[in-house]
C-alpha cells in the first residue's frame, strides 16, 4: 500500500483527477466546499481547467444554500442600503463593508439615509441619560432607545443581526465560498468575462424565490 507524506502532491493529484470529470467536479463542489482541508484542492482545479466558468457557477449555487430567509434579509437590507451611493467600489464590495458595518471607513450608505437627523436625535438623547444610580431596567431601556434609533435610521430589522450559532456558521460558510470563489479566479487560466461579470453583480445578494 502506498501513500503520500506531503499532502500538497496528494492535493496536486487529486485536483488533476478531478479535473478530468465534470461529474467529479460537481462531487467536489456540492460535499467539500465549507471544508478548509480541501480549500487548495479547488484552487489547483481551478487552474487545472481550460475555462472555470462551471466549477465558480457550481460554487456559487452551492454557497446560496447556506442562507435562510433571515440571512437573504440581510444580504438584501445590505445591498437596499448602499444602492446608489457615493463610493466608487463596485456593488459587491459596498454589500460586503455594509454587512461588516464599517460605518466610519468608507461613504457605503445611499444619501437617504439621514445621520445628521441620527446625530441630532442622539444629542436629544443626552439630556435623558440616566444617572448612574439608576435602576437597572431603566438604564436598559434607556440604551434600548438608543438601539433602536440606529435600527430605524439604517432600516435595519433587529431580528437580522440576532442569528442563531447555526446561523452565525451559515454566514460565515457563504462569505468563505465566496472568499473561495476569488482565490480560484485568481488561480484559473481562463473565465469569461461575461460570466464573472454577472457573478460579482450578483455577490452577496440573493432574491428570496431565486435561491436554488
Amino acid at each position: 500500500m502506498y501513500s503520500f507524506s506531503h499532502l500538497t502532491l496528494q492535493e496536486f493529484l487529486t485536483a488533476r483527477y478531478i479535473a478530468q470529470s465534470s461529474e467529479r467536479i460537481e462531487n467536489l463542489v456540492t460535499q467539500h466546499l465549507h471544508d478548509e482541508r480541501w480549500r487548495e484542492v479547488f484552487i489547483l482545479v481551478a487552474g487545472s481547467l481550460d475555462s472555470a466558468d462551471v466549477l465558480i457557477s457550481l460554487m456559487e449555487k452551492e454557497a446560496k444554500k447556506c442562507l435562510n430567509p433571515k440571512l437573504i434579509r440581510l444580504l438584501n437590507w445590505a445591498n437596499q442600503s448602499t444602492l446608489n451611493s457615493e463610493s466608487d467600489y463596485k456593488p459587491a464590495a459596498k454589500r460586503i463593508a455594509a454587512l461588516a458595518r464599517k460605518l466610519q471607513e468608507v461613504k457605503i450608505f445611499k444619501p437617504q439615509i439621514n445621520f445628521k437627523r441620527l446625530i441630532a436625535n442622539l444629542q436629544d438623547l443626552q439630556s435623558e441619560i440616566p444617572p448612574e444610580d439608576a435602576l437597572k431596567n431603566i438604564r436598559i431601556a434607556f440604551i434600548e432607545r438608543i438601539t433602536q434609533l440606529w435600527w430605524e435610521t439604517l432600516q435595519i430589522d433587529p431580528d437580522w443581526l440576532t442569528l442563531t450559532e447555526a446561523e452565525s456558521t451559515a454566514l460565515n460558510d457563504y462569505l468563505k465560498a465566496h472568499q473561495l470563489i476569488f482565490e480560484c479566479k485568481k488561480a484559473a487560466v481562463r473565465i469569461s468575462r461575461r460570466t464573472w461579470e454577472a457573478l460579482e453583480e450578483r455577490m452577496f445578494l440573493v432574491e428570496p424565490d431565486r435561491i436554488d
